[in-house]
């Protein structure tokens, strides 16, 4: 009997470590924040936060006194709630991308460890849209466009915004496979659409064109490459065209080598 109540006072006395893992991603710029999956006040008397395996620690809380350490990648972004132990990190920034644990003590006497792995992607940046070509011949504008997305790992893609009265073609060049190219032909105004999609985002890019009686030439951008330019939308146009077997009228060709 003496021996069984010893067992009990020895089990009652054990600490009981408990253990949990959390899968966190977020944007660059949000705000994150790692739970400790305390919802009660008054039931934690210690919590200490750390990365790189208690070789770095970002915030405590001991004796009823927080401590928000110096760590001059967090500064000024840590804030700690005193009541669940939570850690917020604001404006987060891909570097942030670690593995954050908390040890917690209980009032019980009991402990738990809290291990966060989280990642934190950038931010797909808005495409960049410039005109590499504009002309007018008989009441028709003829514009090639370039499309360009910072960083890798994206999808471009052109899409006509509203009612389109036109024609065009868009692929990329071998040469430019960061970069999506669209050849059109319109009359009056017309807003093209330039998406880049990828790492479960999506940005797009919307410009506006207006065709005038401004533009009497060829015109190229920057000028000093107009003939490479010239030269190289004619081929990659043909290329597309005869590829996918489409004449339809006056064709590209027959329009820049009369430009040309």
């Amino acid at each position: 009997m003496a021996s069984f109540q010893a067992l009990l006072i020895w089990i009652n006395c054990i600490v009981y470590v408990l253990a949990s893992d959390q899968n966190l991603s977020a944007l660059s710029g949000q705000t994150v924040l790692l739970k400790t999956g305390v919802d009660q006040e008054g039931t934690i008397t210690g919590v200490q936060w750390f990365i790189y395996s208690n070789t770095t620690y970002l915030a405590a809380l001991r004796n009823g006194v927080v401590r928000i350490y110096n760590v001059w990648r967090y500064s000024g972004r840590l804030e700690f709630d005193q009541k669940t132990g939570d850690l917020t990190i604001n404006n987060v920034i891909a570097e942030d991308t670690l593995e954050y644990m908390v040890n917690i003590d209980h009032a019980n006497g009991s402990q738990k460890k809290v291990t966060i792995n989280l990642t934190v992607q950038e931010r797909l940046q808005k495409p960049e849209i410039q005109t590499i070509v504009h002309s007018l011949n008989d009441s028709v504008c003829h514009r090639a466009l370039s499309c360009s997305a910072i960083g890798g790992d994206v999808v471009l893609s052109w899409t006509p915004d509203g009612t389109f009265n036109g024609s065009y073609i868009s692929g990329s060049p071998i040469l430019m496979e960061s970069s999506k190219i669209i050849f059109i032909s319109f009359s009056g105004s017309v807003t093209l659409n330039c998406t880049s999609s990828g790492r479960e985002q999506t940005e797009t890019r919307q410009i506006t064109l207006e065709c005038s009686g401004d533009i009497q030439s060829l015109e190229c951008t920057p000028r000093s490459h107009c003939v490479f330019i010239t030269i190289f939308v004619t081929i990659f146009v043909l290329g597309l065209m005869y590829c996918a077997g489409v004449y339809r009228g006056k064709t590209l060709r027959q329009f820049f080598i009369k430009k040309l």
